[in-house]
């Protein structure tokens, strides 16, 4: 009877061990996903960063839409193009009023529902 008890307790405690095993394996490599998708996206927030201070001078200064965005490609050496009404030159985006003054700039990303670039479909 003792031997039976045991038996049955290793057994029990052998399959507790490989079922907290493989919950430890799939953490870990959940984790190590979050990381390199967190150092992804740090990596693009600096390039980010690093475009838009190269851009410091050329927003500062009274320019049109058409001449902001060709500064704009020649500082980042990107094409730009146009979506939903923004003008994106590689991950910077400028939103421009009716006058043609810069109205908003955002990051590709740093996507939120306020973003005038990134209309939601709320209405």
């Amino acid at each position: 009877m003792k031997q039976r008890i045991m038996t049955w307790t290793i057994v029990v405690l052998g399959i507790l061990l490989v079922i907290t095993n493989m919950w430890w394996i799939r953490f870990t490599f959940k984790s190590a996903y979050t990381v390199s998708d967190n150092q992804h996206e740090v990596a693009q927030l600096r390039r980010t960063l690093d475009q838009a201070f190269k851009l410091m001078p050329v927003l500062e200064s009274p320019l049109s839409e058409v001449d902001l965005v060709m500064r704009a490609e020649d500082q980042i050496k990107s094409p730009a193009r146009e979506k939903d009404g923004c003008y994106w030159v590689h991950e910077l985006g400028f939103k421009f009023d009716d006058e043609g003054r810069l109205a908003h700039v955002t990051s590709n990303g740093l996507r939120h529902s306020q973003d005038a670039c990134f209309p939601t479909n709320d209405n």
